[in-house]
């Protein structure tokens, strides 16, 4: 994972460079600051490059810490058939693959993977698996699950992004969707910002689960996984390590504008947005882990 993490970095840093020269500039990226529950505007390549910059490797930490608490329960059958609902670039899928190459086990012969997301993002990776499938879609126009087998659903940092009419059509989703399995782990990665509103969306969905599906949880609806004292995020995932010079060069990424290059000034009062670090730090863990039976 750290080689992976290394690699990916550096291709997304030389992306980000050679678009802000084609750009002109950075203020797309300024958006980035999930201030006031506004969202960034993913659908800009140097809004996803930037993203990728400063959340991607922290994300893939956490996912394959959740991925590994899921595998250590030892619930569902090794085949492992995943929908993950807003999956960006596809990060929990590889969280996942990780969390089983650690384990010892075959990621190629375990996941069949679906990812959705009405962006079109860059990086998406199948890391030589062959059942992975990736759809650019609006989830929402769906009526039921593509499929009625999935044993794993996942809402990676997506849930608190729906608006209440689009999250209450993926709350029909899993109402209409008839679900052949006995047994399925939920998961739900949570904003930092928000993340008892989308503890409550998840909530939500487990109640739908029991109630008009039959299931039974196993585990407390209202608590959620977080780390209680903070720490850096290699003291929990030792994989992780984020290289020390791209680490400076996004911590002042105001450097890579063009337009700031030229006047040697910044061109509006808020383009300090741009020099922000990295995640570092074990802060933003949380997520819910809940699995169902019947």
């Amino acid at each position: 994972m750290e080689k992976f993490i290394d690699k990916k970095l550096r291709q997304v840093f030389e992306d980000f460079q050679r678009e802000a020269k084609r750009a002109g500039g950075l203020c797309e990226c300024k958006g980035l600051t999930y201030e006031g529950g506004k969202l960034p505007k993913y659908s800009s390549p140097l809004v996803q490059q930037h993203y990728m910059l400063r959340f991607f490797p922290a994300y893939l930490a956490e996912y394959y810490l959740m991925y590994k608490n899921m595998l250590r329960q030892e619930f569902l059958a090794e085949i492992l058939k995943v929908l993950s609902i807003g999956c960006g670039c596809g990060i929990d899928f590889w969280g996942l693959y990780f969390a089983l190459k650690d384990s010892g086990k075959n990621p190629g012969k375990l996941i069949n993977y679906t990812g959705v997301d009405i962006i079109a993002w860059q990086y998406q990776d199948n890391l030589g698996v062959e059942k992975v499938w990736f759809f650019n879609q609006d989830i929402t126009q769906w009526t039921k699950m593509d499929e009625r087998d999935y044993n794993v659903i996942v809402l990676p940092k997506s849930i608190g992004e729906f608006s209440e009419s689009a999250f209450e059509k993926v709350c029909n989703i899993f109402i209409n969707t008839k679900f052949s399995e006995e047994k399925i782990c939920g998961l739900c990665s949570l904003m930092d910002k928000g993340k008892e509103s989308d503890a409550d969306r998840f909530l939500k969905i487990a109640k739908i689960m029991q109630d008009r599906h039959g299931f039974t949880c196993l585990d407390k609806l209202d608590q959620y996984w977080t780390v209680t004292k903070e720490k850096g995020i290699r003291g929990l995932c030792s994989n992780f390590v984020y290289p020390d010079d791209i680490l400076e060069k996004v911590k002042s990424s105001l450097n890579e504008c063009p337009t700031f290059s030229k006047n040697e000034e910044p061109c509006k009062d808020n383009c300090g947005h741009l020099n922000r670090s990295p995640i570092l730090k074990t802060s933003f863990i949380n997520y819910n882990m809940l699995r169902f039976q019947r």
